[in-house]
């Protein structure tokens, strides 16, 4: 049980936007916090610190320029792991199996976690649009299910609320004992803008008991010290026989939670203190420094791919610069006869560049700037005409390729590791030369990954709803009565339509069951149609109604036959609508469908019946089999005997001429 002693530190140190000492803190708090800059470090759009390094010989306008022009290309990473954990509830076998109970539904656990529960929707919508995402960016968040409103009468049921509290909110966390979390919502202190309350609002939790407490002032005190004042939940006045206020006491709520109705959300535990404080890491921690190292390599790979594209130019010059005092391209200023500047007549005082040909030293009509020229002067003829040099008059100097193909591959090799490190190497490539076996060999790791980060998330629900359970029923005595069942989903589907293809075509090709070649066309069909399309809906409802759907044309034909050889029996005059109803299935579903526009939102049952009652519609009477021989009113006409003669023997002529048939 709580004490108030345990409150006290925080309610001294923590008004405000103030933060307690490090004391008050648990161990792995600044830890935590830069994890989460990191992570988010390494997937915003700014340029990284880490980038921020001269290289090698590196000029000043080449790392300015790699600041200017840089795009973080890794930012979908994160954003295609958080989306793979959407597999975890697109599974098929995932649910959530509620219990029946004598419990008014408006009051049920079912209904109050339901639509109305968040602004998101039910409680399970609520959980995979935040819990998601911060699982990723922030493991050392926490989970916090609590009523932070109280009921106004006993007659009421408490109603707990679902927070995640980021990590640099999480004052004090030590699992299943104590937890000290700031709420992300502030209270309107005295001075404060209404746009920008600055109050705390704290969260006490321990094992049994928890209470809230909501900052109601803030002053300094003659020492300087500021002082805060809080509204605490469970504090009571204490009075005499005169109703004189004596004292308070605190008596903080139950929660009724089996454990503390509070828990950190990641699953890589990397340390742990005997006092229960913990520190994770996000699923992508191990992926960080490959991304580091992918983002450095494309960012000099801008760098280089402009000096290849923008490689040096030179030209050949016949004649030097004409201007006065230039001398390979700078003037020298000399101080003058009496040396009134350096002291020593005619000392060089000053080395400018020649504004003529922009320190080239050479002359040229064109523009000197980033020009290598090459000295072509000497060899003159005895006529003091300059020999033209053979060859280009101008160029650009090559750069080896070989540099900008090694960041290329160390970039490729960077982000495959990457990729690897989470189970997901087969997103970087499209391999069209490997067989269906390979890929979904390539996918197995990441759907070991992928159930094992369900088994998590599933268990963190299931906290979920016992909580909720516990605060909101237990004090009434009916704790775990509506308590559902949460299945962690095992059949992740992460194959696509080219695989599903191949295994539909290798099942049909070695005859495999009927069961399971229907299971791969109806996940093609979903692939190419769409779940809401009418060919999709008319197959599955095929699959639930067709009474001979793994019985071939022929041998339905064959059944219908056999069924007419006595149609007035009631037992086949049914066969006989049943068979009619298999053959005839998809006309009668698109009937119903030109219809009805809202056949497919009846139940299955209805779209049953009013199938079968179309059916019946196209089955009239027969008064003759199909078998029955003589008269008229036979379904085949009756055939006379065939005779048939021996074999012809070709070398008699006599027998050839003859008429072979009667």
């Amino acid at each position: 049980m709580l004490s108030f002693q345990d409150l006290l530190p925080y309610l001294q140190q923590g008004a405000g936007r103030n933060r307690p000492g490090s004391k008050l803190l648990h161990k792995f708090y600044a830890k935590s916090i830069a994890h989460r800059d990191e992570i988010e470090q390494v997937f915003g759009d700014a340029y990284p610190k880490y980038l921020d390094k001269d290289r090698p010989r590196e000029l000043p306008e080449h790392k300015k320029y790699r600041k200017e022009v840089y795009e973080n290309i890794f930012r979908g990473f994160k954003s295609r792991v958080i989306s793979a954990l959407d597999y975890i509830r697109q599974a098929d076998d995932f649910d959530v199996q509620w219990p029946t109970t004598d419990i008014q539904e408006a009051d049920s656990l079912q209904t109050y976690t339901g639509k109305g529960f968040s602004p998101e929707g039910d409680f399970v919508e609520w959980f995979f649009s935040n819990v998601k995402s911060d699982y990723v960016d922030d493991p050392n968040a926490v989970l916090l299910i609590l009523p932070v409103e109280q009921p106004l009468s006993d007659a009421e049921y408490p109603r707990p609320q679902t927070m995640i509290i980021p990590c640099q909110d999480v004052w004090m966390f030590r699992r299943g004992k104590f937890a000290v979390l700031v709420s992300p919502e502030k209270t309107l202190l005295p001075n404060d803008s209404p746009d920008e309350p600055t109050g705390n609002v704290l969260f006490f939790l321990d094992h049994d008991s928890y209470t809230i407490a909501r900052q109601t002032g803030l002053s300094t005190n003659q020492n300087g010290q500021r002082v805060a004042d809080w509204q605490i939940l469970g504090v009571e006045n204490l009075f005499d026989a005169e109703g004189k206020l004596v004292g308070q006491a605190f008596n903080p709520p139950r929660h009724y939670c089996a454990t503390m109705p509070a828990r950190k959300i990641g699953l890589k535990r990397i340390k742990k203190t005997t006092k229960g404080e913990e520190y994770y890491e996000s699923l992508i921690a191990d992926a960080l420094p490959h991304i580091r190292l992918g983002q450095r390599n494309q960012s000099d790979i801008q760098v280089e791919t402009n000096f290849h594209v923008a490689s040096k130019e030179w030209r050949r010059s016949t004649s030097k610069c004409k201007q006065p005092g230039c001398v390979g391209g700078v003037i020298h200023i000399r101080d003058d006869v009496k040396g009134s500047k350096s002291g020593e007549p005619g000392a060089i005082i000053d080395v400018r560049e020649c504004p003529t040909c922009k320190g080239t030293g050479f002359h040229d009509t064109g523009s000197g700037l980033n020009i290598m020229y090459i000295d072509a002067t000497g060899g003159n003829t005895p006529g003091e005409m300059p020999n033209v040099p053979s060859g280009d008059p101008g160029g650009f100097i090559k750069r080896p390729i070989e540099s900008l193909k090694t960041f290329v591959e160390e970039f490729k090799r960077n982000c495959e590791e990457a990729y690897t490190t989470i189970d997901m190497q087969f997103i970087r490539k499209t391999p069209y030369d490997e067989s269906g076996a390979s890929k979904r060999y390539d996918r197995q790791e990441m759907l070991r990954t992928l159930v094992v980060n369900g088994v998590h998330i599933v268990d963190l629900m299931s906290f979920g709803y016992e909580c909720i359970d516990a605060q909101r029923f237990g004090a009434s005595g009916r704790l775990r009565e509506q308590l559902p069942e949460v299945l962690a989903p095992v059949r992740l589907d992460l194959e696509n339509a080219e695989l599903t293809r191949e295994e539909l075509n290798n099942a049909k090709d070695k005859k495999y069951d009927p069961t399971l070649v229907q299971a791969y066309e109806k996940k093609m069909l979903l692939y190419t149609t769409g779940e809401q399309s009418d060919e999709y809906r008319r197959y599955v409802l095929r699959t639930q109604c067709d009474p001979y759907l793994d019985v071939t044309e022929e041998m339905k034909a064959y059944m219908l036959g056999v069924a007419f050889r006595n149609p007035d029996s009631p037992e086949n005059r049914t066969k006989i609508e049943r068979i009619y109803l298999s053959l005839d299935f998809d006309g009668l579903v698109a009937d119903a469908l030109r219809d009805d526009a809202d056949f497919w939102q009846k139940s299955l049952t209805d779209q049953y019946n009013e199938i079968v009652r179309r059916g019946k519609l196209l089955v009239g009477p027969q008064t003759v089999g199909l078998a029955a021989t003589g008269g008229t009113g036979g379904a085949f006409p009756t055939l006379e005997p065939l005779n048939m003669k021996p074999p012809v023997d070709v070398q008699q002529t006599q027998q050839t001429q003859q008429q072979q048939f009667n």
